[in-house]
């Protein structure tokens, strides 16, 4: 699996995830000395979202019939003049042109993860790709995570937020001169069809199969309210606690211990259980973290509850994957996680409109009640619907 082309993937990757996470935490600060009202962080995560969910599907089927070494390398590079343009115009720069700034990151970012996650199949055996996607995915959590403690510790510490974007650049700037050693490969799924009939067809590959579709609407709607966490988190810190918003990395380690046990502890549960009970169980988890903001006020009260939190995801995330790659078939797997990355990533701007709206023309106590709400009966209808799936050991079973 360590050949040298996957060495180069996996340090680029390393070197990217830890510059995304860095940049947007210190632009999160940023905005934060600018704003003197926590509901107008709704229109930060606007900002980078909407890129999310709206052009995530397009860049991912265009990405098919392109050399992915380029497009990991111009993603890299475009983000790195990027940081520096923001750098030297930051001081002068209003809160409207950090916003901007921040969509076309995001924007460039979504070039980048449909390329590095088509490239993997090109360079590493079959036998050895499931090893090679848990490192991956084992490496988006815990590299964001040390980004975010990072950077927490260095604005304690009163460091620049124009500090950190540099250091934020220059690992941009070497992992697209790593990216150069990378094999000149297409993706070998490439086809000549209209982009806009690519899509439509894993749409309707996902929708014709009912177990595919029933675990996409419960994912949907699990991470609308998990993402709306991070913003509730961030008031609860600002409103509560009267802490800043660099005091989240404390909430960052926490759920990296919980995640990184849960991702551990998921594969050997799925040989025991049925899948079934590792899907819609953690969302009960997730509800309890919402319920104790409205009794606890103390964070290091909070950080053991934090960390059953991360554990759910844990669990949710690696037992889903998994039964995403069982049910679907080769021709259109890139295109059907690449709905998935829109179902998790992309609910963060609808979740952030509602808590938004919600934090602003209601109570604290009331959003989390209603959010903990929602989650608690998308939980209780899994268990109760969603038929069995069986352990990982069955044979592979068809979803339709």
């Amino acid at each position: 699996m360590w050949n040298s082309a996957f060495k180069v993937l996996f340090t680029n990757r390393l070197l990217t995830l830890f510059a995304d996470a860095l940049l947007f935490f210190s632009l999160l600060k940023e905005v934060e000395q600018r704003v003197s009202d926590p509901t107008l962080f709704a229109w930060f995560y606007v900002a980078y979202y909407v890129p999310v969910l709206f052009l995530s599907l397009p860049i991912g089927a265009w990405m098919e019939s392109r050399q992915l070494k380029r497009v990991i390398r111009f993603s890299n590079v475009a983000r790195a003049v990027c940081l520096l343009l923001i750098v030297f115009l930051l001081p002068i720069l209003p809160l409207l042109y950090v916003l901007i700034f921040l969509a076309v990151l995001s924007v460039l970012d979504l070039f980048f993860l449909p390329a590095s996650q088509s490239f993997l199949p090109r360079i590493v055996p079959e036998q050895h790709r499931p090893r090679a996607n848990s490192w991956f995915q084992m490496a988006i959590t815990t590299v964001r995570i040390i980004a975010q403690v990072f950077a927490g510790i260095a604005i304690m510490l009163n460091v620049p937020v124009t500090y950190l974007l540099v250091v934020a650049m220059i690992c941009l700037a070497v992992a697209g001169g790593i990216a150069t050693k990378l094999p000149a490969v297409r993706n070998v799924e490439s086809n000549r069809e209209a982009l806009r009939l690519q899509i439509v067809a894993g749409f309707r590959y996902m929708l014709s199969h009912t177990k595919l579709r029933w675990l996409f609407v419960f994912v949907s709607v699990g991470m609308f309210v998990a993402m709306s966490f991070e913003l509730v988190i961030i008031h609860f810190l600002s409103e509560t606690v009267r802490v800043g918003v660099e005091n989240i990395a404390w909430v960052s380690v926490s759920n990296i211990i919980g995640i990184t046990a849960g991702a551990w502890l998921a594969p050997k549960l799925m040989l025991r259980l049925d899948r079934k009970w590792l899907l819609f169980p953690p969302f009960l988890f997730l509800v309890m973290t919402f319920v104790v903001l409205l009794f606890v006020t103390t964070l290091p009260v909070l950080l053991p509850f934090f960390i059953m939190q991360g554990f759910a995801i844990g669990v949710f995330q690696v037992t889903a994957v998994t039964l995403i790659q069982e049910w679907t078939d080769r021709k259109y797997y890139s295109r059907v996680f690449a709905l998935y990355f829109l179902a998790t990533s992309g609910m963060m701007l609808p979740s952030v409109f509602v808590s938004g709206f919600l934090l602003s023309v209601s109570s604290f106590q009331v959003t989390v009640t209603i959010m903990g709400s929602i989650l608690s009966v998308a939980g209780i209808l899994g268990v109760c619907l969603f038929p069995s799936i069986g352990k990982s050991n069955n044979r592979k079973e068809n979803a339709s």
